[in-house]
């Protein structure tokens, strides 16, 4: 019994590292992914129902908790999970304290295991980020099985990715730290497209990778999407000349897995997207690679599109904005058709130019559509123009 989540794919994906094209970057150890609160909020009541955290592997976890993160203590080698949902095989409502194994197990979620030891990493190299798990389960999103509340839905949450003993290449292929130090903490977004299970020959499922009507019930999407992250290190002084400066690591994308063991190098084509057969673990490994940084003129955190009954509602929040004067949004039927501009007027910043925070958008396209990409671009106080990629509303 699963609401079906209006969420658009977004942009490509990101996490903070080192490297210039044609030299090596240096070397990581470890990478922990640690969950944060559903929706990015603390209170329980604004929460997907149920909310659980686990730590440890599959269905073999060595703790868990009701509604507490901390349970995740980074940097670790194991899985962290977070789950939601009742089980229909459990009776009586959410557990207060930590939940049993049956019951955690039992509900749907998200599982990440990072890549314990990166290693050295080549110019231009592709290297395993981790494996990312969706536990997909039927799930009941109220006690009693009844329409719960919008607050019910894991429409969305955080992953933040600890990466520890990061090194620059110093004089004579020496390792020497950055001048941040050497462990960094980057966060990226989880999306979900949780389908009805229901179908029929009439009223066919969303995603049709097993076939229209599978017997377990229709699949679902996970969809990992972010914006060029805000934060970066440097590799100064100490480091050798030709790899001094800030740098970043952007992700590929990850690779549709059936083992729980990832290969060091990417075995199929990257995606942004996984599809994923209801009742089943179903794993994908995350894979990036370093290159230089580039400052954005904003820090976009979320970029999303979605159909409802007047239009296509089109958000964005942003976490710092720099000389921004304004946004436009712009619409096509296809990836590489013709824009056409949504807005008739710029919609204006909400901050003072210069600002240090960010704010929070939404606009309407009341145009008539079931299915279309949408463009972002901002417009800085000088004219300049910056496009900050697609999403793509359903």
């Amino acid at each position: 019994m699963k609401k079906r989540f209006r969420i658009s794919a977004i942009l490509a994906l990101a996490l903070t590292l080192l490297l210039v094209s044609g030299v090596l970057a240096g070397s990581i150890g470890n990478i922990d992914g640690v969950w944060q609160y559903v929706e990015d909020n603390t209170d329980p009541n604004s929460n997907a129902f149920c909310v659980t955290y686990g730590t440890g592997p599959g269905t073999s976890e060595t703790d868990r908790s009701r509604n507490n993160p901390a349970i995740q203590t980074p940097p670790n080698t194991d899985e962290n999970q977070i789950h939601y949902g009742k089980p229909p095989s459990e009776s009586g409502d959410c557990p207060t304290s930590a939940p049993s194994n049956g019951w955690f197990d039992g509900q749907s979620g998200l599982g990440f295991d990072g890549n314990n030891s990166v290693g050295v990493i080549p110019a231009n190299a592709t290297f395993l980020i981790g494996r990312l798990t969706h536990y997909n389960r039927t799930i009941w999103l109220s006690n009693d099985g009844s329409t719960p509340a919008n607050w019910a839905f894991m429409n969305w949450i955080d992953l933040d990715l600890t990466v520890s003993s990061v090194m620059c290449t110093g004089p004579g292929n020496t390792l020497v730290p950055p001048i941040e130090g050497s462990t960094f903490t980057f966060t990226y977004r989880i999306n979900f497209d949780e389908t009805p299970n229901s179908c029929s020959s009439t009223n066919q499922c969303k995603y049709q990778t097993w076939g229209y009507c599978p017997s377990a019930g229709c699949p679902d999407a996970v969809i990992v999407g972010s914006a060029p992250p805000a934060q970066y290190f440097t590799c100064g002084t100490n480091a050798d000349p030709s790899v001094q400066g800030q740098y970043t690591l952007v992700l590929d994308g990850f690779v549709p897995n059936t083992s729980t063991t990832c290969p060091a190098s990417p075995a199929g084509a990257y995606s942004t997207q996984f599809i994923t057969a209801e009742s089943s673990n179903n794993h994908a490994c995350l894979y990036g690679k370093v290159t230089g940084f580039v400052p954005a003129a904003v820090t976009l955190k979320d970029f999303s599109a979605a159909v409802a009954d007047e239009g296509v509602v089109i958000s964005w929040e942003t976490l710092s904005e720099v000389n921004t004067l304004g946004f436009n949004l712009y619409r096509s039927e296809t990836l590489d058709g013709e824009k056409v501009l949504v807005n008739p007027e710029l919609i204006l910043s909400n901050l003072v130019p210069g600002s240090l925070g960010g704010a929070l958008y939404e606009h309407l396209d009341t145009a008539n559509t079931t299915a279309a990409y949408y463009w972002l671009e901002e417009i800085e106080i000088d004219g300049t123009a910056n496009s900050y990629g697609w999403t793509l509303a359903r």
